[in-house]
């Protein structure tokens, strides 16, 4: 999956697990295949499930592009919930580590188990 595929995946990730596709004019030539087997309600909600599973093996990094991307969460509001819970990090080290589980999502990362940055 490249970059704009998931992004496309977390923006409309509630709408894919439930098997919508969102923007129908979307086209995707491993979604839209004329012979595939399956519908193309479960390739979108397989297509979800994958980006989500990816994420978790991020771990924190994972969540944060959930909540940066799919639900919007400006950083200030990041940050402030984070230093709650006893966690700080600067708006920097935010977009690094986003940056870096995005990369793994999409496969540009090396293909060995996602290891985070340094403990905050």
């Amino acid at each position: 999956m490249n970059e704009a595929e998931v992004l496309y995946v977390l923006r409309h990730l509630l709408d894919l697990k439930s098997g919508v596709n969102p923007d129908p004019e979307w086209t995707d030539t491993e979604a839209h295949r004329p012979f595939s087997q399956k519908a193309l309600f479960i390739q979108h909600a397989e297509r979800a499930a994958e980006v989500e599973r990816r994420l978790k093996m991020c771990g924190l990094d994972g969540f944060l592009v959930k909540l940066v991307v799919a639900y919007q969460e400006d950083c200030e509001t990041i940050i402030a919930s984070l230093q709650s819970a006893g966690i700080t990090l600067s708006p920097k080290l935010i977009d690094k580590k986003i940056r870096r589980a995005l990369l793994y999502v999409t496969g540009r990362w090396p293909k060995k188990p996602y290891k985070p940055l340094a403990r905050y």
